[in-house]
C-alpha cells in the first residue's frame, strides 16, 4: 500500500526567506522546493498541487509558503506538532501585523494596509505523487475533491495590504519564548493571547467591530493575567506608567470611589465598559467605537497590545539585552536604583510607543522626548530626570 502524505502551506503569506518559530520553519516554495524537496516526484506532484491556488487575475500565485516541523518529510503530524504550527503561524501573524499597523496610523491609513490574519490562512493537503485527485484535510475529515487541474482556490480579497516582513525583534523573541527555558504556563497565556488576537484580526466571514472589541478585551485579560476593567487597569498602569505619562480620574462605582490612572490604563478602563456593553446587548452607536473622536478604539488597541507583548518578552528576557547592559550603567550611578528596577523602567519608555502615546495625548504636552531618546546614554537617574 502507497503511504500517503501531508504538506502543510499557507497559499497567501509570501514569505520571502525562511524563519524559524520553535521547532516549526516556514520557508518560500517557489525560491526553495529543490532544495528542500529533493525527490523530484514529490516536488512535481506539489508544483501542480500549488498551481491550483490562483490570484485575482487567475495565474497560480508565488506566495506559498511551506511549514515543516522539523524535518521537511510530509509526515502525518500529531496534535503537539500541529498546536506548534498554529503557535508559530500567530507569532509570525503578530510579528508582520505591527509595524505595517503602526505606519498605517502615522500615515492616516493613507499608506499599505496592515496584513489580516486571512493572509496566514493554514492549508493542509492529503497527497500520493501521481495520483491527481485532491483531498483537502480539515479538522474533522478528509474530503476528496477533483483532479488536479480541475479544482482553482481563489486567493481572497481580504488580505490587507499583502506580505510584509515580520519585525525581526519580535520573531526572534517569540522564538526564544517557544525554546522550552521559560515558564511553560506563562508562554502558553502568552501564545494564548496571540491567537485572541489574531481571532480579532479575521476579515473573512465579515466579523463585525463589536465582536473584534470583545475578542481583544479577552486578549488583554490573558496577556495581563487580570479580569474586569479594573484589574486591567491596574495591569496596564503596572507595566506602562511612567513620569511624562498624563493621569486622568476614573469612577470605580462598585466602591464609590475615584482612581486616578494613567492615560493607557484609562483608556483600557474605557475599552473594558465597551466590551461590556456588547456583551450585555445595550445599544452601542458607531461613535463609541472610536477615541477621542478620531482613532478607532481597535487600532489604540493594537498599539497598546503590541507593547504590553513586548514587555512581556522583555519581562521574559527573550529581548532587549543592550536595554539591560544600558539600565546596569545606569543603576551604578544611582543610590537608589537596582539593575532590574532599571531595566523595567527602561522598558516601559520604549521610545516607539512614546511617540504613539504622544499622537494619543498619554503625555503630557511639555514632555521632550530627546530625554527618552538619549536615556541608555546616561550614568544616572538624576541625568534624566534634569533633561525632562
Amino acid at each position: 500500500m502507497v503511504k500517503r502524505l501531508r504538506v502543510v502551506f499557507m497559499p497567501w503569506a509570501g514569505v520571502e526567506q525562511a524563519i524559524c518559530v520553535g521547532a516549526v520553519t516556514f520557508w518560500p516554495w517557489r525560491s526553495e522546493a529543490e532544495r528542500m524537496v529533493p525527490d523530484a516526484a514529490i516536488r512535481g506532484h506539489l508544483n501542480r498541487v500549488f498551481e491550483a491556488y490562483v490570484a485575482h487575475n487567475g495565474r497560480p500565485v508565488k506566495t506559498v509558503t511551506v511549514c515543516s516541523h522539523g524535518r521537511t518529510d510530509f509526515r502525518d503530524l500529531n496534535d503537539t506538532e500541529v498546536e506548534n504550527v498554529l503557535r508559530a503561524r500567530r507569532a509570525l501573524f503578530f510579528a508582520s501585523f505591527c509595524k505595517r499597523a503602526l505606519q498605517c496610523l502615522e500615515s492616516g491609513a493613507t499608506g499599505l494596509l496592515p496584513p489580516t490574519a486571512d493572509l496566514f490562512a493554514v492549508t493542509t493537503r492529503e497527497f500520493e505523487p501521481g495520483n491527481n485527485r485532491i483531498a483537502v484535510v480539515t479538522r474533522s475529515r478528509i474530503v476528496l475533491g477533483p483532479e488536479l487541474g480541475q479544482i482553482r482556490f481563489a486567493k481572497p480579497f481580504a488580505l490587507g495590504g499583502g506580505p510584509c516582513p515580520p519585525d525581526a525583534e519580535l520573531i526572534q523573541g517569540l522564538n526564544k519564548a517557544l525554546g522550552g527555558r521559560r515558564p511553560k504556563k506563562v508562554v502558553d497565556r502568552l501564545f494564548q493571547a496571540l491567537e485572541w488576537f489574531r481571532l480579532a484580526h479575521i476579515e473573512e466571514g465579515e466579523v463585525s467591530e463589536p465582536t473584534r472589541v470583545v475578542t481583544m478585551a479577552t486578549a488583554f485579560e490573558l496577556l495581563l493575567r487580570a479580569y474586569g476593567k479594573k484589574g486591567l487597569a491596574q495591569g496596564v498602569d503596572q507595566r506602562v506608567q511612567h513620569p511624562g505619562m498624563r493621569k486622568v480620574w476614573r469612577l470605580d462605582k462598585a466602591k464609590n470611589t475615584r482612581l486616578g490612572l494613567s492615560k493607557a490604563a484609562a483608556w483600557i478602563w474605557d475599552f473594558y465598559n465597551l466590551r461590556s456593553a456588547i456583551v450585555h446587548g445595550r445599544a452601542v452607536a458607531p461613535n463609541n467605537l472610536v477615541y477621542a473622536g478620531r482613532i478607532s478604539h481597535l487600532a489604540v488597541a493594537d498599539m497598546l497590545f503590541w507593547q504590553l507583548v513586548k514587555l512581556e518578552l522583555f519581562r521574559m528576557r527573550c529581548i532587549g539585552k543592550e536595554l539591560r547592559r544600558a539600565a546596569a550603567r545606569i543603576a551604578r550611578g544611582s543610590q537608589s536604583e537596582t539593575p532590574e528596577g532599571m531595566a523595567e523602567f527602561l522598558g516601559r519608555i520604549d521610545l516607539l510607543f512614546q511617540e504613539v502615546h504622544k499622537a494619543l495625548g498619554w503625555v503630557k504636552p511639555l514632555t521632550d522626548l530627546r530625554a527618552y531618546q538619549n536615556i541608555r546614554t546616561y550614568s544616572s537617574m538624576d541625568e534624566f530626570e534634569r533633561e525632562l
